[in-house]
């Protein structure tokens, strides 16, 4: 009978906090459908779409590969960062569950683990899970994270409030060529070519998947002031 073999490599992500065993079956699903998926905004919504497409086809086993992990700006633009664990399991959730409490994200900070716990695909919570092997304690290795998005700034603050306190895409024209790669992939529709792209940042979403399709490494993350503060 056949089944699926997940080889999920942890990362930190920009819209997820963390990707592992459960935001990697996301692959499976057609470019067009995740580009559908990414217009729902970088929050809950698109931890939720993952997931739903994760129950579509739940891996029978799943290996995380942290030997080498990703910190910072993942999954594109983030740093090689040795942590030296391999960790396996039928239960994916489990898996990230276990991936966030050793590289220092709290219980319910990864949405895409809560979301699947919830729906019932498996544990969501590290505290209860049997373990199986070498003790997982002096692997702790805290990750750098991915730059806060703006839709974590509160409501209060408001318009002005975002003029200062944003993540988003931005283009450096020394390196783009206007290939179109990045306006191809946008769900947002938000980008135009001239001698360079450009980059409409009051429709963007801020999904970032054309700076994960460039294949000039032309896009960069831009910080607002009050980001580099943080």
């Amino acid at each position: 009978m056949d089944f699926v073999v997940n080889l999920p490599r942890l990362k930190t992500h920009m819209q997820t906090r963390l990707t592992a065993a459960v935001k990697n079956t996301f692959g499976l699903v057609a470019p067009r459908q995740r580009m559908d998926l990414h217009s729902l905004g970088p929050g809950a919504l698109l931890s939720e779409g993952v997931v739903d497409c994760f129950g579509a086809a739940p891996p029978a086993l799943s290996v995380l590969d942290a030997v080498v992990a990703m910190e910072g700006a993942g999954p594109i633009r983030g740093h090689p960062r040795s942590v030296g664990w391999l960790a396996a399991g039928a239960d994916a959730v489990a898996l990230d569950a276990l991936a966030a409490s050793l590289t220092g994200f709290g219980p319910r900070e990864i949405a895409t683990t809560r979301a699947a716990a919830v729906a019932g695909y498996g544990c969501g919570d590290s505290a209860r899970l049997t373990l199986i092997g070498d003790d997982p304690a002096p692997l702790r290795a805290r990750l750098r994270r991915a730059p806060r998005l703006s839709e974590r700034l509160p409501r209060w603050a408001g318009a002005l409030g975002r003029r200062f306190f944003y993540v988003r895409p931005r283009v450096d024209p020394h390196k783009c060529t206007a290939c179109g790669q990045c306006a191809s992939v946008c769900p947002g529709s938000c980008l135009r070519l001239a001698e360079s792209a450009r980059i409409d940042h009051t429709r963007c979403l801020q999904c970032f998947c054309c700076m994960e399709a460039c294949p000039h490494d032309a896009i960069e993350v831009e910080r607002g002031p009050l980001n580099r503060l943080a």
